[in-house]
């Protein structure tokens, strides 16, 4: 259980103990070792299996878990790079078949992986030292990002797990014990732990880039120090402490551009806020870094017969300074704006100019490619005969790179087709011959060098990731094009979207965001392990420098310099250790002779922060990768600390520093607290404040008590032991904290957005969604026959969840009445709300859930204004006060109450502002027979009674467009969201509000003129956003001039006549004066004549004018009530001296006498159920009795009779490019004098006509259930009466026993004809 070592006292025969009791330490000492270790594993099953399925998957998990699924039960699965590797999938799938599917076993594989992970150290034990290993798997064990995403079944898990198994195989054959080096097992490990990689994740190509570059380094270095004879380790050491320092400088200046960004600073100036704001964090970062180069030397050279070389600190300088302008430089071109990306994706066409070879400049990378594998394949097959493979069997990492490079070179075709400007996933015909013609060369350079190096072990490394890479890409040789998409597919993908920059998250996102929110142990230790690293890279340029200074006759050899420097690597005990740092100050040896395994997880760290921070696609799981290499950092700084520890004297008295130490550090942040969140102890003399000032003393005076109890241990300790154990205190310390935070989020607030990992994640609505299906289902039908239908919205993850449901139907974007009939339930997403609330009509309870969420995302956007009033600690602000102290309360417990009144925000989860909504529709008559809901939109049904039809669904009619206006009609202009139709004399006039102008048309749907727009020379225009256009009686065009307030009158020719209004935003309360005030009127109509009705709709009212302008009245009011409207827009005029309006916000049509404007009746629309903005227009056929109305967001027309009665619908939303049937957003409607109907489509930029609607389609007489006059309409109101005074007796009387419904047949139709038709004229 852990590996045993002598001491060394023992083998020398020096000091020799009582056999027994020597025995006894040694048990003693390894099994608390292995006592530790098996605490750490048990902890880990816990952490990685425990309530492992309770969490609702996520959008991710969900296509995992899914098409997973799709493997197991059906054998269908195709790899595809938009979902990584295809080894969690398979993996995935065998534990279905192993152990059932369900939440907990598709998260078995990584949560199995996550338990080596932390298990994993012990194996770097001799890299490490014991206690760095025990450390770094105790970091592991309690890493937040580590814990959480263990138990996410996401590739992030593997991905890390197979790059430790390839940085152990590379320190094993490079650093292992000497009979363990240079083994040919480690290479074949290697490949198939690299194809595990490359098989899980595409971060495998950053893993493989940094693991490489720093082999390529530590080998060109080696080569160096062989062939000119010159010490290999100061330049090594020189190099990376240059390149790292300068990488860290990148990382800050990453922060500081991201929120000055260049263009900014030049148009602002270096005076303003954003100038001195630049100069001064770049200032700080340049002090912070240069400090600790120049500090650390100091110290290390204190004392020194030689002083610390001025030269030595230029050169660091020099290649940092290279580095870091390198490094910012691709930061800002990695800035691809998106759909920049787009061009590339685009699949090249055979037959252009340019395709496959046909231009050389396209192709001339694929050339370049030939060229160079040539001349490499000539120069490998000299370099053979010259004995060149021989000379370098002699660099051991030389024989990794090439089974690296070879094996990973092939992958890099994506890289050259992209070079072309062609697309590396375009998988047509052309593209394969492409991606061949790229793939061939590149083949051919691995095995021409893979052979030459040594074709055993290169065959049988490259059979191991082939075989490997053929079984998990083409499901197990079922799925030939894996090949490709693995290929040549993987890299490709995600170079393309390295433009669409997936999650939008800012530049700082994992430095300002993730990793000090979560992983502040692992940043903290690593910050402090660059310090002692500086340090010991100093003491060894002190000893270099200091031997040089010694007679020759001094120094030892260089090999027996060597023998002590094995012997250092192989010892874990003091004395040995003692013995070479005593060895040391006699010599030095400045030969490199191994990797150096800190400088090695150094160069991973820091280049692994530049990559993810460069990378277009930020999201919180890719903070795993960040963490690894920094817990592995702090390790082996703490364990430094913990093995300097005296533990004899700890188990005696020095335990005491630590409970000290940790109310030590408490209490200081107690002092300092009040200070930094701007609530000053001395703050006045009332009581409160000074109970704050007492509370305050007291924390002082506690720590100065604290300060001298560990004065008084000290003097029975010393100051060194003083100094270990407060490093042991700091470290637990952070490590309780970063457990606690791990704890939150794994096993409390797993599911909300509090905590910054919940990324994309469903809500916990949607297991009660499903919950309440299950329920419904067991007691309907007995089982999982349940038919309910979900749409593309809610698909993920519910396609998981509901795969055991045979009779869940999947309806899209486009749910239909024919899709939803009889459905017992309906979960559909916002934006589809609209098109099946009409269908479902108030049938259903409706349930309103949040379906998915992020976490809160106030941190997009940081400018210097922003973070200069965050840290202003001025009492005068105490708005910045508040925010730090509610940024505290979300770092420590997720608690945005405090933040959200600082900033006027809104932060709570039942209304979390970056969400999505899911509905949850149950009939009604099933709820009633098996729930006691007492809650929902209504009152449940009677089980006895059954639910009325509604002939506006019903009755939907699939009707296509005869004629389309817009594309194709010879307008150089499309149509930008056309509104308002008017049709006269063979011509279609249509209000185009985008383009500021009215286009004409001809009946055939040929352009022929268009009127207004805008000046190409001045940029003016005649018409703001018009919205409704009219002909009159006089042939004149009147046209409601929307923005510009007013209403214009045109000859049809365009010549403006005459034109009126003012804005004015008055709303509910507006009065008739200003008799010319608008505020934005959408509609406008002209009676027989000549008078000009214009629905104000701001100022919720229809105003009447005579046709040069002359005020005559005003109709309606802003309200609820008879006669009163609430955003009217849409008006149609009908010969019998009947209004109507379409009065939106109170989803009614409200009808007046236009001759007085007194308010006749109103009846409700069954439509209307979503408002983004886009408002309904009517439409009369006089002649078939018809009303049509436009509901825009769910793409219909809804055909009423001109009673209220609905006779049925037409028209469906359509995808993005809809056909003749389809219809995105109805705008404006219309019908010419045949009863052709005329429908805009605002969204699609195109008018469709319809044939007048059938009578065929109509319900008989006497059927029409659904017509009905709503209780907005009170019969017995002296309004009314004296309307409907001659109307049927038997009408009033079901009006008075039935308020809310009338039922008609067509004798009470015919009376209420009559009646309306008298008091009208």
């Amino acid at each position: 259980m852990a590996t045993t070592f002598e001491p060394s006292s023992v083998r020398s025969g020096a000091h020799q103990r009582e056999p027994l009791g020597a025995a006894w330490a040694r048990v003693y000492t390894l099994n608390w070792e292995a006592i530790a270790y098996v605490i750490i594993f048990v902890l880990a099953v816990f952490t990685r299996f425990h309530e492992l399925g309770v969490r609702v998957m996520s959008h991710d998990e969900s296509l995992h878990t899914r098409y997973s699924y799709n493997l197991y039960n059906e054998g269908n699965f195709q790899h595809t790079p938009l979902m990584h590797g295809p080894i969690l999938f398979h993996m995935t799938a065998l534990s279905y078949f192993l152990f059932g599917d369900n939440d907990f076993t598709g998260r078995l594989y990584p949560a199995v992986l996550g338990v080596l992970l932390v298990m994993f150290p012990l194996l770097f034990r001799r890299w490490l030292g014991r206690a760095g290993a025990l450390l770094a798997s105790i970091m592991l064990l309690i890493s937040p990002l580590i814990m959480y995403y263990n138990r996410y079944i996401r590739h992030d898990t593997p991905s890390i797990f197979f790059t430790l198994v390839m940085v152990y195989c590379v320190m094993m054959y490079l650093n292992g014990p000497l009979h363990l080096r240079r083994r040919a097992r480690w290479l074949y490990i290697f490949a198939g732990a690299m194809l595990g990689n490359l098989g899980s994740k595409e971060v495998a190509f950053i893993y493989i880039a940094i693991i490489g570059s720093f082999l390529t380094l530590y080998w060109i270095v080696r080569m160096i120090q062989h062939y000119r004879r010159v010490p290999g380790k100061p330049l090594l050491y020189f190099i990376t402490m240059g390149v790292l320092l300068g990488g860290v400088v990148a990382l800050g200046m990453y922060v500081v551009l991201s929120i000055v960004p260049p263009s900014l600073l030049s148009s602002a100036g270096l005076n303003s806020l954003e100038g001195t704001s630049f100069i001064g964090w770049t200032a700080i970062i340049l002090t912070l870094v240069v400090g600790a180069l120049v500090g650390t030397g100091i110290w290390a050279f204190r004392g020194s017969r030689v002083g610390l070389r001025l030269r030595d600190i230029i050169i660091i300088l020099l290649i940092a300074l290279v580095a870091c302008a390198g490094l910012i430089v691709a930061e800002e071109m990695s800035r691809v704006e998106p759909g920049a990306s787009s061009e590339t994706a685009e699949v090249a066409d055979p037959a252009a100019e340019g395709a496959l070879l046909g231009d050389v400049a396209s192709s001339l990378p694929i050339i370049v490619a030939w060229v160079v594998a040539g001349i490499v394949v000539l120069g490998v097959f000299i370099g053979m005969r010259r004995g060149l493979f021989r000379a370098l069997y002699r660099f051991p990492e030389f024989d990794v790179l090439v089974i690296m490079g070879t094996l990973i070179l092939p992958w890099m075709t994506a890289i050259i087709i992209a070079l072309t400007g062609a697309s590396p996933v375009d998988y047509s015909s052309a593209g394969i011959t492409r991606a061949v013609l790229a793939l061939i060369p590149l083949a051919a350079i691995s095995i021409a060098v893979g052979l030459a190096w040594n074709w055993k072990r290169w065959l049988i490394a490259a059979t191991v990731f082939h075989v490997l890479f053929a079984f998990f890409f083409t499901t197990m040789f079922t799925n030939v094009n894996g090949l490709a998409t693995g290929m040549v597919g993987s890299l490709g993908y995600w170079i393309e979207q390295q433009g669409v920059r997936r999650g939008n998250q800012p530049q700082y996102y994992y430095l300002l965001i993730i990793m000090p929110i979560y992983e502040f142990l692992p940043v903290i230790g690593s910050v402090l392990a660059m310090f002692a690293g500086l340090t010991r890279f100093w003491r060894f340029r002190r000893a270099g420098l200091e031997t040089a200074a010694l007679p020759e006759a001094v120094a030892t050899t260089d090999d027996e310099g060597a023998a002590l420097l094995v012997a250092a690597n192989d010892a874990v005990n003091e004395e040995i250790e003692a013995r070479v740092l005593a060895a040391r100050s006699q010599s030095y040896s400045g030969w490199l002779r191994g990797v150096p395994f800190l400088l090695l997880v150094s160069w991973w760290a820091v280049l692994n922060a530049i990559a993810y921070t460069l990378a277009g696609e930020k999201m919180p799981w890719l903070g795993t990768h960040i963490t690894l290499p920094m817990i592995f950092l702090t390790a082996w700084y703490f364990g430094g600390l913990f093995e300097r520890v005296d533990w004899p004297l700890f188990f005696r008295r020095g335990w005491v520093y630590l409970p000290l130490f940790l109310v030590l550090l408490v209490v200081a942040f107690q002092v300092v607290q009040p200070f930094l969140m701007g609530t000053l102890p001395f703050g006045g003399l009332q009581q409160q404040q000074q109970q704050a000032l007492f509370e305050w003393l007291g924390m002082v005076a506690a720590a100065l008590l604290v300060v001298y109890l560990i004065a008084r241990v000290a003097q029975h300790t010393g100051g060194r032991h003083l100094r270990s154990m407060f490093g042991v205190a700091v470290f637990v310390l952070l490590s309780a904290l970063t457990f606690r935070a791990a704890w939150m989020a794994s096993f409390i607030n797993y599911d909300y957005p509090t905590e910054f990992l919940v990324y994309a994640h469903s809500a916990t609505a949607v297991k009660t969604v499903l919950n309440d299906l299950e329920e419904l289902s067991m007691r309907v039908t007995g089982g999982r026959d349940l038919r309910f239908v979900y749409d593309n919205e809610t698909s993920w993850p519910n396609s998981w969840y509901y795969r055991d449901f045979p009779n869940a139907v999947y309806v899209g974007a486009n749910p239909t009445p024919q899709q939803l009939n009889d459905a017992v339930a309906v979960v559909v997403g916002e934006a589809n709300r609209s098109k099946v609330e009409p269908i479902l009509e108030d049938r259903y309870f409706h349930f309103d859930y949040i379906r998915m969420w992020w976490p809160m995302q106030d941190y997009f956007g940081l400018t210097a204004q922003r973070i200069a009033n965050t840290f202003d600690f001025s009492p005068s602000n105490t708005q910045a006060a508040e925010i730090r102290r509610g940024l505290f309360d979300i770092w420590w417990a997720r608690d945005y109450e405090r933040y959200s009144r600082a900033v006027n925000g809104n932060w709570r989860l039942t209304t979390w502002p970056v969400s999505d909504r899911m509905h949850f529709y149950v009939r009604k008559d099933v709820a009633a027979q098996i729930w006691d809901l007492g809650a929902g939109e209504g009152v449940a049904l009677a089980t006895t009674e059954e639910t009325q039809p509604n002939l506006c669904v019903a009755n939907w009619q699939p009707r296509s467009a005869d004629v389309v206006f817009g594309p194709g009609g010879g307008d150089p202009l499309p149509l930008n969201h056309p509104l308002d139709i008017a049709v006269s004399e063979g011509r279609v006039y249509v209000a185009d509000e985008f383009n500021n102008r009215i286009v004409v048309y001809g009946m055939d749907g040929a352009y022929i003129t268009s009127i207004g727009g805008i000046d190409e020379e001045t940029g003016s225009a005649l018409f703001n956003r018009p919205n409704g256009v009219a002909i009159g009686p006089d042939g004149n065009l009147y046209v409601a001039d929307t923005w510009n307030y007013r209403i214009v009158v045109l000859t049809q020719d365009g010549e403006v006549i005459t034109s009126w209004g003012q804005p004015g935003q008055f709303g509910i309360e507006a009065a008739p004066a200003p008799f010319d005030a608008f505020w934005g009127p959408r509609d406008v109509e002209v009676d027989e004549q000549g008078r000009v009705y214009v629905a104000d709709t701001g100022n919720k009212r229809i105003r009447v004018y005579s046709s040069d302008g002359e005020y005559i009245r005003d109709i309606g009011s802003g309200g609820s009530a008879d006669g009163q409207l609430d955003e009217p827009t849409g008006l149609a005029l009908h010969p019998d001296g009947r209004l109507f309006v379409a009065d939106t916000w109170n989803r009614r049509i409200s009808v007046f006498n236009y001759d007085d404007g007194q308010p006749l009746y109103n009846f409700p629309v069954r439509g209307w159920y979503d408002d983004r903005g886009n408002r309904p227009y009517l439409a009369l056929d006089v002649e078939r009795g018809l009303l049509y109305v436009g509901d825009p967001e769910a793409g219909r027309v809804l055909v009423y009779d001109t009673y209220g009665n609905c006779i049925g619908s037409f028209g469906q939303a359509g995808e993005e490019l809809p056909v003749a049937s389809q219809l995105n957003v109805v705008g404006g409607i219309t019908t010419d004098a045949s009863g052709n109907l005329y429908a805009s489509d605002a969204q699609a930029g195109r008018v469709l006509r319809y044939a007048p609607y059938p009578s065929s389609a109509m319900p008989p007489a006497g059927d029409n259930t659904d017509a009905e006059v709503t209780g907005e309409v009170d019969l017995e109101s002296g309004k009314m009466d004296q309307t409907f005074e001659d109307a049927d007796a038997a009408i009033l009387e079901t009006a008075e026993s039935s308020p809310d419904t009338i039922d008609r047949d067509e004798t009470e139709l015919d009376a209420l004809e009559d009646a309306i038709g008298e008091a009208v004229g």
